[in-house]
């Protein structure tokens, strides 16, 4: 099943509406599973035609710098 779309479809149903009573939130429930049942992803073919392949990490030529609090200004008397 399609996660965005069942999450979609209960999203709809049962987070729009307020239920006063469980049975007519059940039964909310399950006319949005009767409906995210038909949303069925293909299936994928069994040999992939390329690999998988990770992004490269990030250098680590720069190492994370901390902030330095500001330096404070000498008061002067007036």
């Amino acid at each position: 099943m399609s996660f965005k779309r069942t999450w979609t479809t209960f999203r709809i149903f049962l987070l729009g509406a307020m239920y006063t009573d469980p049975a007519s939130r059940r039964e909310k429930y399950q006319v949005a599973l009767r409906y995210a049942i038909k949303y069925k992803l293909p299936n994928r073919p069994a040999g992939r035609q390329s690999e998988r392949e990770a992004y490269p990490h990030r250098p680590k030529a720069n190492p994370f710098k901390k902030r330095k609090p500001p330096v404070a200004k000498p008061m002067t008397e007036s």
